[in-house]
């Protein structure tokens, strides 16, 4: 066993523990660890064991793991990584235990977990996976504990695969309770996870379980726009002001908004700058001239059932000018002691005499 926790590594080359042929177990946890070369763990035929926990790994590449013909434990937990290549394991045919908790994973891509005939037990707990894409767990033939709780998940479609783990943990996900889910509901009766799905979306069965929800009221709606104005003020928009611009949307599941501002640009739900957008459809824009932001706003509602979209123009009024045509009043004093209004253009006001 050798153990270098808890020191400052950074990189791990190529060859690294090459004079090593008989190690089975190696620490790497707590470091700095930022990428996984290929081969920096070729030359370990015996490895059985490998933790690299708590290092700052932000992506998995094809071939990290080359060459562990026995490897049976292998940790990620608490880095940073937000994708996986889809060979990034392969042929790890021993491989029985996977940790992959309490990272930044979004999406699993088909193929991911190839090849890993022994795999038992693999926790994707506490990430920010959104899309399962399907048969992506169908290949794990011995697979017997599954944690996908405490992610993004919002619709599960591939439930024949789930329904033949025998633990599976889908609990505190934003579920959206719609027509796409008519299918799990359908199937999940008796199963295990019958009771974890908690639905957050849409706002009528918020806070209730799947289960007790019928599957004929499982329904989607096409979005639609109600309405898309300039929220407060008079009509009259000066530059420097802050404008705001709301898009009033419906529909099941919940749309996804997105605003083309007169420059064409596309502003959705995130802060760029002086522009921002919130969920709730309100445009945000800071300082506002009349060069950037007079003209077309389009909003644009889609939904994986349809999409709409609505227009509104807007003028902001420039700041106001003064000519040199422009008239200012003097004053003439005559000798009779008459004073009689004149008109100085381009001279400043004076008294003449």
């Amino acid at each position: 066993m050798l153990s270098l926790s808890k020191n400052r590594i950074t990189k791990i080359p190529p060859g690294s523990f090459s004079n090593l042929p008989q190690l089975y177990i190696l620490y790497l946890s707590r470091n700095k660890i930022s990428n996984i070369q290929r081969d920096s763990f070729s030359y370990l035929p015996q490895l059985l064991e490998l933790d690299l926990s708590s290092n700052r790994i932000t992506n998995i590449q094809c071939g990290s793991f080359l060459n562990l013909p026995v490897l049976f434990t292998l940790n990620l937990t608490f880095n940073q990584i937000t994708s996986i290549h889809p060979r990034s394991f392969f042929n790890l045919t021993r491989l029985s235990w996977l940790f992959l908790s309490s990272n930044q994973i979004t999406v699993l891509q088909s193929g991911t977990f190839a090849n890993l005939p022994s795999l038992e037990i693999l926790h994707l707990d506490d990430n920010q996976i959104s899309i399962i894409q399907g048969g992506i767990f169908s290949n794990l033939p011995k697979l017997k504990t599954l944690l996908l709780n405490d992610n993004k998940i919002t619709v599960l479609s591939e439930y024949n695969e789930l329904m033949l783990i025998a633990t599976v943990n889908l609990e505190n996900n934003p579920w959206q309770c719609d027509c796409r889910m008519v299918p799990f509901r359908q199937k999940m009766v008796g199963k295990a996870v019958e009771d974890q799905i908690i639905c957050k979306e849409p706002s009528r069965f918020a806070g209730r379980k799947l289960e007790a929800i019928n599957a004929d009221n499982l329904i989607c709606e096409e979005p639609q726009i109600l309405g898309f104005e300039v929220l407060g003020g008079n009509g009259t928009l000066l530059e420097g002001e802050t404008l705001f611009v709301k898009c009033d949307v419906l529909g099941i599941p919940t749309p996804d908004i997105t605003v083309t501002l007169p420059s064409g640009k596309n502003a959705s739900v995130e802060s760029d700058g002086r522009v921002a957008v919130r969920a709730n459809g309100t445009v945000i824009i800071q300082d506002i001239t009349a060069a950037a932001d007079s003209g077309l706003y389009v909003c644009l509602a889609v939904s994986p059932i349809g999409s709409t979209s609505a227009k509104l123009s807007i003028h902001v009024q420039g700041p106001s000018t003064t000519s040199a045509e422009e008239s200012l009043n003097c004053s003439l004093n005559l000798n009779q002691g008459v004073e009689a209004p004149c008109l100085n253009r381009f001279e400043p006001h004076k008294m003449l005499n």
